[in-house]
């Protein structure tokens, strides 16, 4: 299982401010070309697949998925891709640092490729 990482405000309804009940993402074909794929989200009971961030301030939710291995081109980024923060200041990693960004560019909807 994974987890698809995205900004809170990007599955929160605006005139409602609740969570929107369902999701659909894409995904990379191992031959080419996408899949889109739709997940029910729920925050409590037995079917809970959705978490936020204690902190509201904290712009971050999390949804499990399942892509298929025989069928999606994914790569999975584990806790050792990521920086700790005694790095940030290790490297001195700070506000107007040049980075690269992870997500989905709205103005490159309907694109063939999701780049990797």
């Amino acid at each position: 299982m994974g987890y698809l990482i995205t900004a809170r405000h990007v599955i929160t309804d605006r005139k409602t401010g609740r969570y929107y009940p369902r999701i659909w993402y894409r995904l990379n074909l191992l031959g080419g070309g996408t899949d889109t794929q739709e997940r029910y989200v729920s925050d409590k009971g037995p079917e809970k697949n959705l978490a936020f961030h204690p902190d509201e301030a904290v712009e971050l939710a999390a949804i499990s998925v399942i892509p298929e291995e025989n069928k999606h081109d994914f790569r999975v980024v584990g806790e050792g891709d990521l920086i700790s923060e005694r790095q940030l200041v290790d490297l001195d990693i700070k506000e107007g640092t040049e980075m690269f960004f992870i997500g989905l560019f709205s103005q490159f909807l309907g694109t063939r490729k999701i780049i990797q």
